[in-house]
């Protein structure tokens, strides 16, 4: 913006996921190199500038980017079964 803020961030998660067979430790499934990510704006209200706030919608862009993870890593895991 004008003021040179960001309006946008994007959060990005990079993971190696393996599934493992507990008896000998055997991979089952994985994934070296599973990646997510998510945008969210900036709030551009005057709540901006409160640190709660801010902090409030990174948590809640963790969030979707969580359950995104999961969501994805249980479909793979059960489409290759």
């Amino acid at each position: 913006n004008e003021q040179r803020q960001a309006t946008r961030y994007v959060l990005t998660i990079t993971t190696n996921i393996e599934f493992r067979q507990v008896k000998d430790g055997k991979v089952l499934w994985s994934n070296p190199s599973l990646q997510f990510r998510d945008e969210y704006d900036v709030s551009t209200s005057v709540q901006a500038t409160d640190a709660a706030a801010f902090l409030g919608q990174d948590l809640n862009a963790l969030e979707r980017l969580a359950t995104e993870l999961a969501r994805s890593i249980v479909s793979a895991i059960l489409e290759a079964f």
